[in-house]
């Protein structure tokens, strides 16, 4: 399982309080989180495989930011791509000894 890293997660969460996510859209709780492990989204293809394998030709994986209000359980995803510089790595892997590698939750926009 992978990690974001954590200037990855910085770089992320100032974003989208920039854009405004301070509080949870659903139940206005102020208790917002970025989490560390980003979520994957398989597109196409048989899916069945892990993480650092290269896709399949039909296949597409998106990686997701999740942010999840810790009041309701709501969680917003975001597309990573959005917030990549360049070739920089978002991801390690989660056993990797790198102090960019993020706690189980990140910084979070509300809090």
């Amino acid at each position: 399982m992978a990690r974001w890293r954590r200037s990855f997660l910085r770089e992320v969460t100032a974003a989208l309080t920039r854009l405004g996510l301070s509080s949870c859209p659903v139940c206005d709780g102020g208790e917002l989180q970025v989490l560390a492990r980003p979520r994957v989204l398989h597109v196409g293809g048989r899916g069945a495989r892990g993480w650092l394998q290269p896709a399949a030709a039909d296949e597409t994986i998106e990686y997701l930011v999740a942010v999840r209000c810790y009041l309701c359980g709501h969680q917003l995803l975001f597309d990573a791509e959005q917030y990549r510089r360049g070739d920089e790595p978002m991801t390690i892997a989660a056993d990797a000894k790198d102090e960019e590698a993020g706690a189980d939750e990140g910084g979070g926009p509300g809090g």
